[in-house]
């Protein structure tokens, strides 16, 4: 994380971040000021998660064509702009555009993180490790991002929060101003200036050593070439990419459901019980701190080859954590779920990306955007799916807990398409079985 925060691209990331932590208050309250209902509140979200979805999915689809010069603070300019439109407009179809315009960020995320690779900042760095390095900027600027609303809120004067997480967002295009991934660029994982035929360093070589090609004509993963059952039939292997790719899909969207839950619901179920909302804050930075260690953990000894794997932890221990909250009561025990969550969050939040890579022809780039894209999708699961149960009583909790065991059956049963494919892949090529990272499994 040193090494990106000292980068301009790593610190453009670091603002974003911290612009999110001041809107994840201040859109909620914000709206709430302007006089809007609980339904209006919540048709703007429901809007602004489908505009962040199809942001997310149009940026990787077109992912060569926005590494363009310009692009990339174009939108996060757009984004800046939808800020101030949603913070200031004096209309619902003025505040509506202005949040759909501020989810421009999201598309910004693959881009940067392909910007990233093929600056060279990455040139060695396995896909796990770069990933969790990129979440620990994101839990970082989004703690800074809710002290900053804290801090605005507290001085007087008619200053708008979210009017300061423009400002950082704007400060974010202007440092990512000259950056421009080439069309014919760099793979993602692949050092600069390599030439054809050389093999990159060791890291960039293993990250695309076994990535699958949508294509189904050519690679060495389980689309390509000689994957399971393909042995030369691109068809074959075709269909095990998309198989393994909606069931990697899934499995996540299920994660962030749960995520999702716990975010909107933990702060309600607190003060619900009848403490004070100061200790809804003090939970968070227990998680935030926590997470921290833990992606510093990832981002040093978890191999990209084994994402699939320690996913199906990052479940289970989210699994025990809210089974923890929905059981048994005192403080004690929430504040122990909350550093046990901390583990679900970090990983899922790090490795779900990298997963996702593994199964797209852009690799860790693209599955950065497809993870914006599920993001969405398992929010609006997570926040409706509590309107099955009455009040916000520990029993919410349970329907976090099952998303997450079943998350898990289905990363275990992946193994089906994911191990077996990239063994006979590698045995076809002469090869012994190895994990994306060419260290074994």
């Amino acid at each position: 994380m040193a090494l990106l925060i000292r980068s301009r691209l790593g610190l453009a990331w670091l603002l974003v971040a911290v612009m999110t932590g001041v809107i994840t208050p201040g859109y909620p309250l914000a709206l709430h000021a302007a006089g809007l209902s609980k339904a209006q509140i919540a048709l703007f979200f429901a809007v602004n998660s489908l505009a962040a979805f199809a942001f997310s999915v149009l940026a990787v689809r077109h992912l060569r064509r926005t590494g363009r010069r310009g692009v990339l603070p174009a939108l996060l300019l757009g984004s800046a702009g939808g800020l101030v439109l949603a913070a200031t407009g004096s209309s619902l179809v003025a505040i509506h555009a202005g949040g759909v315009l501020s989810m421009l960020f999201v598309a910004a995320m693959p881009v940067t993180v392909r910007a990233i690779q093929a600056d060279g900042l990455a040139a060695s760095t396995d896909d796990a490790a770069l990933s969790a390095q990129v979440r620990s900027l994101s839990v970082l600027g989004y703690v800074l991002g809710v002290a900053l609303y804290g801090v605005a809120v507290a001085l007087p004067g008619p200053l708008d929060p979210v009017l300061l997480g423009a400002a950082a967002t704007v400060t974010a295009a202007v440092l990512t101003w000259s950056v421009r991934v080439p069309s014919g660029a760099t793979a993602p994982g692949t050092a600069p200036g390599t030439a054809p035929g050389t093999a990159p360093a060791d890291g960039a070589r293993d990250v695309t050593a076994d990535r699958p090609d949508l294509s189904g004509r050519h690679g060495t993963g389980p689309a390509g070439h000689g994957g399971a059952g393909g042995a030369g039939r691109g068809g074959t292997g075709h269909r095990v990419v998309v198989l393994g790719l909606a069931a990697a899909t899934l499995a996540l969207v299920l994660l962030k459901s749960a995520d999702s839950l716990r975010l909107v619901y933990l702060p309600l179920h607190v003060v619900a019980g009848g403490h004070p909302e100061s200790w809804v804050s003090a939970l968070f930075v227990v998680t935030a701190v926590t997470e921290l260690l833990v992606l510093r953990r990832v981002a040093t000894s978890v191999p990209g080859g084994r994402a699939r794997h320690v996913l199906v932890v990052a479940a289970l221990l989210g699994a025990v954590s809210f089974a923890a909250s929905a059981t048994w009561g005192g403080v004690a025990t929430l504040v122990l779920s909350q550093v046990v969550y901390a583990g679900f969050a970090a990983l899922f939040q790090a490795l779900g990306p990298v997963l996702l890579g593994r199964w797209l022809p852009s690799g860790l780039a693209g599955g950065v955007g497809v993870f914006s894209a599920v993001l969405q999708v398992g929010a609006l699961v997570g926040v409706l799916a509590p309107l099955l149960v009455p009040g916000y009583g520990a029993a919410v909790f349970w329907l976090a807990t099952v998303p997450c065991v079943a998350a898990a059956v289905l990363l275990v049963a992946l193994r089906q398409l994911d191990d077996p494919a990239r063994e006979t892949a590698t045995a076809s090529a002469g090869g012994s079985p190895t994990s994306a990272t060419g260290r074994g499994t």
